[in-house]
């Protein structure tokens, strides 16, 4: 690597990192002190760089003796030193961007296009330019093609045997859509709407019970929504292929009723053990949803036993199922087929 190279080279790693060259010629000075120790074994050296000229001076002392290295004419060897020292710059780089990220943005939401899936991780680069991983077990129901969009929450850093750091990410905490609704939504997190229940499945289905802290306020539900349904897809298509569905405090009975939709319900009765909901066969289904799931987060949701009845629960209206019971094959098929 002659002069003009190695400028071009930190001058192109300073626009990357977007960081000083000089700091990073400094950098890469000490960065070749420690390799050239230690790849040659010398009791001592010395590093000298020219920004303007891209002359590299490099000399080692061994005993009485003081060498000029000349890394063209160490070749492979001389190479290899060269490499080991920029690599030991930009991991030293990569570590002080990523303490920095973590420091602002640690515990929230942050973005980024996927580079890499593999069956356990998902490589993302973050838009702050920090390589990101997302295990796809943090990540369920999640699939995304090279180059696609994904949020997800910043929650620490991973260190690979092989040295190499990345942000560490997970879309499986409820923080992950809470701080979604707080982004999407100022009066969430301004107080305005308070979030006063909540259920959730990650990668599947999140429902939530909001009120206004002010009586005479706007429709919760309806700033959530937001006009034309936007606010809310701006949440959906980041925490995307979850749904998420958002109703108002409400009575026992009522609050039934919402949280089973897109189910539809006859009637709720409530009592001291569960409450008990009837509904028609044809939509048993949509109440259950996919492998049960809808039915499961209203149960914890509302906080009691959900026994839901329809007339072909063997021939009348006496038959159920519920969280605590099994959801037998052909329901759960039929639930299957029907959109949430």
């Amino acid at each position: 690597m002659d002069g003009t190279q190695l400028t071009t080279a930190l001058e192109m790693m300073a626009h990357e990192h977007a960081a000083d060259v000089g700091d990073l010629a400094r950098a890469l000075v000490e960065a070749l002190y420690t390799e050239v120790l230690r790849s040659t074994g010398a009791d001592d050296a010395h590093v000298s760089l020219d920004l303007e000229t891209g002359d590299l001076e490099v000399t080692i002392t061994e005993g009485d003796e003081v060498k000029v290295l000349d890394f063209a004419d160490m070749g492979r060897r001389g190479a290899a030193v060269l490499k080991n020292a920029f690599d030991a710059v930009v991991l030293d780089l990569r570590r002080e961007r990523l303490a920095a990220l973590l420091e602002r943005r640690a515990g929230q939401v942050v973005s980024g296009r996927v580079r890499h899936v593999n069956d356990q991780v998902i490589v993302v680069q973050l838009d702050d330019g920090v390589e990101a991983e997302l295990p796809v077990s943090h990540a369920p129901g999640l699939r995304p093609r090279t180059g696609a969009a994904v949020s997800a929450l910043l929650t620490g850093r991973i260190e690979s045997a092989g040295g190499v750091v990345r942000a560490q990410l997970s879309r499986k905490p409820d923080e992950f859509i809470l701080r979604l609704l707080e982004e999407a939504v100022p009066s969430i997190a301004d107080g305005s709407i308070e979030i006063v229940k909540f259920a959730r499945e990650p990668g599947v289905r999140t429902k939530l019970v909001v009120r206004r802290t002010d009586p005479n306020g706007p429709d919760p539900v309806a700033l959530i929504i937001g006009s034309g349904g936007q606010t809310i897809r701006q949440v959906t298509d980041a925490a995307y292929p979850e749904r998420i569905d958002v109703m108002e405090e409400a009575d026992l009975v009522e609050l039934t009723t919402r949280a089973l939709a897109p189910g539809k319900v006859r009637h709720v009765e409530v009592n001291d053990s569960e409450i008990v909901v009837y509904v028609t066969d044809e939509e048993r289904p949509a109440i259950f949803g996919r492998g049960g799931w809808n039915v499961k987060l209203a149960t914890e949701l509302v906080g009691r036993h959900i026994r839901v009845v329809s007339p072909g629960d063997d021939g009348e209206e006496d038959g159920s199922s519920g969280i605590d019971g099994n959801v037998n094959s052909e329901l759960v098929e039929a639930a299957e087929s029907v959109s949430d």
